[in-house]
């Protein structure tokens, strides 16, 4: 992370887009990949959280998709780390998604996250 400064927010967790992983076009194995970045001086654990992703004009890639890291399955997200975080891209949405070819013309956001201080 110290030569990677531009990742994440000080002292916050944040998403970054990454890519995707390409299933098969109306299969439900296309996915949305982001790393989650910890740039706070907490260690986390169970993870809860929802993203959103859509086009700048409103076209709705994921909408509150949910996603959970348990400690038993992933351990524990220290300070200053960041961890893969994959999505499923809902069959009807898929269109939109493979149809991006300017990432600047997507937002997405943690709309929430809870976990557990370790």
């Amino acid at each position: 992370m110290s030569q990677t400064p531009e990742l994440g927010i000080e002292n916050d967790v944040a998403i970054h887009f990454t890519g995707l992983f390409l299933g098969e076009q109306g299969q439900d194995n296309v996915q949305a990949v982001f790393i989650v970045v910890n740039r706070t001086d907490m260690a986390m654990t169970n993870i809860d959280l929802t993203v959103s992703m859509s086009t700048t004009d409103g076209a709705v890639i994921l909408d509150k998709a949910p996603f959970t890291l348990t400690e038993d399955s992933f351990g524990i997200l220290e300070p200053d780390t960041v961890m893969p975080a994959y999505f499923t891209v809902p069959m009807e949405n898929q269109e939109t998604f493979f149809s991006v070819n300017d990432l600047s013309k997507v937002t997405y956001s943690i709309d929430s996250f809870d976990f557990d201080e370790r």
